[in-house]
């Protein structure tokens, strides 16, 4: 399933709207390529890897928006995990760690960030 995307809009909020979605690089403790989803209530990360977790991080919770360089940078520590190994399961919220790096990998980080 590596490449795929298992990002669906089931998983959103009611009457959430999908703003742009693109290839990214997650970089936190470890780099994670996928795809970046930006919607109405809420920030996604759909990571290549069929075993880690989809990331929600909900715009309420997200402060210090901007760019850095390339990338789009944000704090947040709080995430909801979704379809960790592709399964459909109870949504597990975890904090983490407050920051957050994500580089578009064919958009400018500024057309991004001007969402």
């Amino acid at each position: 399933m590596a490449g795929r995307e298992r990002f669906s809009t089931i998983l959103l909020e009611e009457r959430e709207l999908i703003l742009e979605d693109f290839l990214a690089e997650y970089r936190n403790q470890q780099q994670s390529k996928g795809w970046l989803k930006i919607c109405t209530k809420n920030v996604y990360f759909d990571p290549e890897l069929l075993e880690r977790p989809v990331l929600r991080f909900p715009f309420t919770k997200i402060d210090n928006l901007g760019v850095v360089e390339n990338s789009i940078t944000f704090d947040c520590e709080m995430a909801t995990c979704l379809r960790q190994n592709g399964a459909d399961h109870e949504y597990l919220t975890l904090r983490c760690d407050s920051k957050h790096e994500v580089l578009p990998r064919f958009k400018g980080p500024r057309e991004v960030y001007e969402l």
